[in-house]
């Protein structure tokens, strides 16, 4: 769950109702899509380019038992509880000395390597399914040196 939100920027929601065949190996893209008891933020469908290293991380971790099953994540009985699995999340931050953390944390990431590395927040507001890109403008979180080197790439000659 972890690596599709930081790959994907997708919320918990969004990642804990994740379908196996959201994930389209032959197109290269992962989906947010309603389905019975789930409704995305805004209502919205939206696809994504699926990152290579994302791709090759669940062709390799995606267990044979779940490739013919509805969901990622969870069985079709499972009645785990997004506030049980919002714990375990903060525990296995903790454990892993990650201070601070929530899963929501990891969209913050995705979101600001996007623009440090130099993606237009139009672009990053499209891959967040933001209807604004003000909202998206909350996730921008720029690092000092990336500002410094911003102000850097300057140089006017008289």
């Amino acid at each position: 769950m972890i690596m599709i939100s930081l790959y994907t920027g997708f919320r918990l929601s969004e990642v804990f109702n994740l379908q196996v065949q959201d994930i389209d190996f032959n197109k290269d893209t992962i989906s947010v899509n309603p389905k019975h008891g789930f409704t995305p933020k805004n209502y919205e469908f939206r696809t994504i380019p699926l990152n290579k290293e994302l791709k090759d991380y669940l062709i390799k971790n995606i267990p044979e038992t779940k490739k013919g099953r509805e969901y990622l994540f969870k069985d079709k009985n499972d009645d785990i509880s997004m506030s049980a699995l919002q714990t375990l999340i903060k525990q296995t931050f903790k454990e892993a000395n990650i201070k601070d953390a929530s899963f929501h944390t990891l969209r913050h990431t995705f979101a600001s390597w996007l623009v440090i590395g130099g993606i237009n927040l139009y672009t990053v507001s499209q891959l967040l399914g933001h209807s604004d890109v003000k909202t998206t403008m909350i996730y921008a979180h720029l690092s000092k040196e990336h500002l410094k080197n911003s102000v850097d790439l300057l140089t006017f000659k008289n």
